[in-house]
């Protein structure tokens, strides 16, 4: 028996978050908002920009499980952060980066507010991403 390959159409969507795990601190709160900001920032004002194909993509990945579509959470440092961004961008796959623009530090009694890109995302079929995300691990 031979696989048949599933269409292009019914391909598995997955939404890739790559949170930053090099950060100390970067604590399960602070975490979890900021993948609530890649979220929105997807959902509400990337995907404006995006090609057609991929704006349908999103459609389809929001009606999956109940408006619940695969997210995998994936720990990963800037650096890695930023190779899959540009495998991403060459395979042409809906992508970004979150930039907190006051991410906030504390040192000592002092609370410092800077620019920090905290996360970043890669969407679409899962077996386009592999050639982005085939090294990555889960987040811890």
């Amino acid at each position: 028996m031979t696989d048949t390959p599933i269409p292009a159409d019914e391909e598995p969507l997955v939404l890739y978050l790559l949170m930053r795990s090099d950060l100390a601190s970067m604590n399960t709160g602070k975490a979890c908002a900021q993948a609530h900001h890649a979220g929105t920032q997807m959902a509400l004002k990337d995907f404006k920009g995006w090609k057609v194909t991929h704006q349908n993509w999103l459609g389809r990945w929001q009606r999956e499980a109940g408006g619940f579509g695969t997210v995998l959470c994936m720990g990963v440092n800037e650096r890695t952060m930023r190779a899959v961004l540009d495998v991403a961008a060459r395979i042409d796959v809906p992508h970004g980066i979150v930039n907190d623009p006051t991410y906030p530090l504390i040192d000592g009694d002092v609370l410092h507010l800077f620019p920090l890109d905290t996360c970043a995302y890669v969407f679409g079929p899962k077996v386009l991403l592999a050639a982005a995300t085939h090294n990555l691990d889960l987040h811890p």
